[in-house]
């Protein structure tokens, strides 16, 4: 029987994560919403690239490449004077959803699976062991 505390602690964060992210859209050729996402534990203490194209839902041997969480979200966070307030405040959301991400999940990283349409797999490790984050969808040409 899974412990209750872990279940409960899965489904409060799951749910902050659905809050903070909520309305966002990463910004690329293509702006697509995020989806929360839950994966069982891996084998080893990083997922491998099989797990990652299946979580992706991509073909097997797709390219994965690992970029920091700070360099994924460096453009929707970033708040210039140009900016305005609507503009700001959507900034001000990707880095609170940033330090939520940051705060709740450890190793967090983006992994980025595909080439030219991508899925991109915002993971950390919760707590209670596997991983947690966001998935979405860019298009790079």
């Amino acid at each position: 029987m899974e412990n209750t505390n872990a279940s409960a602690f899965t489904n409060d964060l799951l749910q902050g994560l659905k809050q903070h992210s909520e309305g966002l859209y990463y910004l690329s050729e293509t702006d697509a919403p995020f989806e929360v996402v839950h994966f069982p534990a891996s084998q080893g203490q990083e997922p491998t690239n099989e797990e990652l194209t299946d979580w992706a839902g991509k073909e097997a041997g797709e390219k994965v490449e690992t970029v920091e969480l700070r360099y994924f979200f460096r453009n929707m966070s970033k708040e210039t004077a140009e900016m305005s307030e609507e503009e700001k405040a959507y900034a001000v959301r990707f880095q609170e959803l940033q330090l939520f991400i940051e705060q709740h999940l450890q190793e967090a990283k983006v992994y980025r699976v595909g080439q030219r349409r991508i899925t991109a797999l915002v993971l950390g490790k919760p707590q209670t062991g596997g991983f947690a984050g966001l998935k979405t969808n860019l298009v790079e040409t």
